[in-house]
């Protein structure tokens, strides 16, 4: 009875960290690009990336020349073998062979529906807590800034336009496109919070990994039928 109690507290526990969102957090100024992911309030920085000490980037350096030795080696044993494989025929072309064109498209429409409704079930869960994007448009003369506001409008609104329909926003987004005909250049700022429940993206990603595993038994089972029948 313990034990069961036990087990049952650890699955709560991972349920309610599955639950809690993880947030992808990015900030650009047009100098600088700091990109971060926070979960549970601790932050996890990828860019910019911190700076190794001097020893160990000599180690890492003798290390990749190392590795890249061996590459070379494993590269020219491996190069008769791909020569080989080269003149094989390819999964698909087989399938062509034995089923046709239409056989070839039916499978490329389930590859395509799987992938769909993989994305459709992850953007669903995507929530933009906090979009900042503010951009001041600038020219070498009068008649260039024009030009580029346009095209920063007619490139931006849209943008958003899909973004909203795929995704959700906790809030409107703070857009400013203002030209400057003073400016040379072009200024952009961008920060933005994106959050989504691990529960939610491991449910998908076990769902349509066991629908492509299946696919992908059914390519290969495809492919065999076509072999023996050539």
């Amino acid at each position: 009875m313990k034990i069961l109690m036990i087990i049952l507290i650890v699955i709560a526990v991972l349920i309610l960290l599955l639950l809690i969102p993880v947030h992808v957090l990015l900030r650009y100024d047009g100098d600088t690009t700091r990109l971060w992911l926070r979960y549970l309030f601790v932050p996890f920085t990828f860019v910019p990336k911190k700076k190794k000490a001097k020893n160990e980037k000599e180690k890492n350096d003798n290390a990749t020349k190392k590795e890249n030795r061996k590459k070379s080696e494993k590269d020219k044993s491996e190069k008769a073998e791909t020569d080989e494989d080269e003149k094989k025929e390819s999964t698909f072309a087989r399938i062509f062979k034995a089923q046709g064109l239409s056989g070839v498209i039916a499978i490329l429409e389930e590859i395509t529906d799987i992938v769909r409704k993989f994305l459709d079930s992850v953007l669903k869960h995507i929530i933009v807590r906090k979009m900042k994007l503010k951009i001041i448009v600038g020219g070498e003369d009068a008649y260039q800034t024009a030009m580029n506001f346009g095209y920063c409008c007619s490139g931006v609104y849209p943008i958003l336009g899909t973004l909203s329909a795929l995704i959700t926003f906790k809030k409107v987004p703070d857009v400013s496109i203002t030209a400057d005909f003073d400016r040379k250049e072009s200024d952009i700022f961008l920060e933005f919070d994106i959050s989504s429940r691990l529960l939610f993206l491991l449910a998908s990603l076990i769902i349509y990994g066991i629908k492509a595993v299946k696919l992908y038994l059914k390519i290969k089972n495809t492919d065999e039928n076509s072999k023996d029948g050539a």
